[in-house]
């Protein structure tokens, strides 16, 4: 992929998404083509995102499922692309939703800032918080995760090692996939607060103790039955 530098980015929507956003933000002065113009209409997603990869766009897309397959395997594999940019489906009467969702991502973003990165059209207004995904903290030379620029709702993935945040970036951006595919959100929640949960607990030297101890004794048999502890109790 031929990578310049460049403020805007530029976007390719695959075939489910209608010629007439392309025309919309083209009518805006961004930069964008249509499968249809681009003559992609039938390929692969893989194709697609090669396509765009290597006329450093940015792709939309309404299949979450198999590009956020493709994105991980990207990344694995050291490959390099413009962005992936997953939005819910909408129909001929929710266009102009569709529009003002992609202009906010257009004219909030970068193209630096995109690339190589994956984002999801409209979360701040679907989710009813903003959650920056795709993206992972980096780590220095040591190893050790560098937080300066987590958002202020994630500051307890401070007390998390490196190899764990990256894993709860990926288990939270798998429930976003789901969860833009559904429009049920409560999986989302489910991760976020199981994990600050655990947080709660890494944060705690008494409740690690506790646990500790706990799990000794389960493996001691050092723990007394319901009816003993009734006994004790006098119930």
């Amino acid at each position: 992929m031929k990578i310049t530098k460049k403020l805007f980015i530029s976007l390719h929507t695959d075939e489910h998404v209608p010629p007439t956003l392309v025309q919309a933000l083209r009518q805006r002065g961004y930069e964008a083509n249509s499968a249809s113009e681009a003559g992609t209409e039938g390929w692969t997603d893989a194709d697609q995102l090669l396509y765009a990869a290597e006329h450093d766009m940015a792709i939309l897309t309404y299949n979450v499922s198999h590009f956020a397959q493709l994105a991980r395997e990207w990344q694995q594999t050291g490959r390099e692309h413009a962005g992936i940019i997953f939005s819910r489906p909408f129909t001929r009467r929710q266009f102009g939703e569709l529009l003002r969702q992609t202009l906010r991502l257009l004219n909030t973003l970068t193209a630096e800032e995109m690339r190589n990165n994956e984002r999801i059209s409209g979360m701040a207004e679907t989710a009813k918080r903003k959650i920056i995904v795709g993206k992972l903290p980096q780590t220095d030379e040591a190893g050790q995760i560098q937080l300066l620029h987590l958002p202020d709702d994630f500051a307890w993935l401070r007390h998390f090692e490196a190899h764990h945040i990256a894993q709860f970036f990926n288990e939270l951006f798998d429930a976003l996939c789901r969860s833009l595919e559904t429009d049920d959100w409560a999986g989302v929640t489910e991760i976020i607060e199981s994990w600050k949960a655990t947080a709660e607990i890494e944060a705690s030297p008494e409740l690690q103790e506790a646990i500790t101890t706990g799990v000794d004794q389960l493996a001691t048999d050092d723990t007394i039955g319901w009816s003993q502890l009734r006994e004790e109790l006098g119930l």
